[in-house]
């Protein structure tokens, strides 16, 4: 006679009820994931910011760039002459690289006023000028930042504090004191 039933064994997904081992097992398998995961996205974003900042570079150098290739022109420093003709009252500019007049204007109020230059060759001469021209430049200058107060000290205008005490005055042809230490 022929059988009517036949057991064989499968294996089926069936929920199954947790030891409290298994449970703290999984809670630890979690934590470290939770802790995984949160590491890997702070790589991440670390990556991420770098990357940016590699990109904002890019983006400053295309920038940088783009506006020499599209006009053709960059501003460099250049060697330049400048002329100044006091007859005409005029400063003109001419590059030294190609010759081009760059600029031609009346000249400001400060260029109006020639330089006096001296040079000493070692000439006695032309020594003394220097030193005598020397001489007043500073002699003027002392007198227009410092004044005599009444007892004989040279006095700072601005602080108003003593530079140097008991100056000796000299006395005129009126027979009054100077108050100038330096005439």
């Amino acid at each position: 006679m022929a059988q009517k039933t036949q057991k064989i064994r499968v294996t089926k997904p069936m929920p199954v009820k947790l030891t409290d081992a298994e449970v703290l097992k999984y809670g630890r398998d979690a934590a470290r994931a939770v802790a995984d995961r949160t590491r890997i996205e702070a790589e991440f974003d670390s990556v991420k910011a770098d990357y940016k900042s590699k990109i904002g570079e890019q983006t400053a150098i295309i920038g940088k760039l783009s506006p020499r290739i599209h006009s053709g022109i960059e501003t460099r420093d250049v060697e330049c002459e400048e002329v100044r003709n006091w007859t005409k009252g005029t400063a003109t500019v001419t590059r030294m690289d190609t010759g081009e007049v760059v600029e031609s204007r009346p000249m400001r109020e400060d260029e109006k006023q020639m330089e006096v230059t001296f040079e000493n060759d070692g000439d006695e001469a032309t020594g003394k000028v220097l030193k005598f021209m020397g001489d007043i430049a500073i002699k003027r200058a002392a007198e227009s930042v410092v004044q005599l107060a009444g007892d004989g000290d040279v006095v700072d205008p601005v602080a108003g504090e003593p530079l140097v005490q008991g100056v000796e005055t000299e006395e005129d042809d009126t027979g009054d004191t100077s108050s100038n230490p330096f005439a």
